[in-house]
């Protein structure tokens, strides 16, 4: 699971600017915390990002948060934003 070579991203002012094939993209609230988890060197697949996410909200549900996750890096590799080369979201992967 990787980022297409062409993403550009920026935060700024409690938000994450997305751009990809010149249409941008804004991320608030959850989708922060999933973005940046995912930029992390150290994340590697969904079970990384939702253990991360898990730790750092511990009275949330757990199994909401792995749905949440999952929606939201299927929805950037259904842009193109996100490749899922080994189908770690449960999707096709993405070229």
């Amino acid at each position: 699971m990787r980022l297409h070579d062409t993403v550009i991203w920026h935060e700024d002012q409690g938000t994450i600017l997305i751009l990809f094939a010149n249409e941008p993209m804004r991320l608030k609230g959850s989708a922060i915390d999933i973005w940046k988890s995912l930029v992390s060197n150290s994340i590697t697949d969904v079970s990384d990002i939702v253990n991360e996410l898990v730790q750092r909200y511990p009275t949330e549900d757990a199994d909401r948060i792995t749905l949440d996750v999952k929606a939201f890096l299927s929805e950037l590799a259904s842009l193109g934003i996100l490749i899922d080369e080994g189908g770690t979201i449960g999707g096709p992967s993405s070229v």
